[in-house]
């Protein structure tokens, strides 16, 4: 089943941010770790958080900024 991209008038899109409306912004990191026998990967992911002076919270999508891939010795 092929993927279907969100449009504007879709359940998916993202609010617009309004900067004069915002009271305060932030943003939460994490880093996720896949090991599969001598491979390893980390992963960072960011999300934005938006807290309006109304006191709606408007949060962002998950994406992966940066990923890393390791071989990892075994024996050690």
């Amino acid at each position: 089943m092929e993927a279907i991209p969100p449009f504007p008038n879709s359940v998916n899109a993202q609010e617009s941010i309004v900067p004069d409306k915002v009271k305060e912004m932030y943003s939460i990191k994490q880093k996720t770790y896949a090991v599969k026998g001598a491979v390893q990967a980390i992963t960072y992911l960011e999300q934005f958080y938006y807290e309006y002076k109304n006191g709606q919270l408007m949060v962002s999508i998950l994406k992966v900024y940066n990923q890393d891939r390791y071989s990892v010795d075994l024996r050690a």
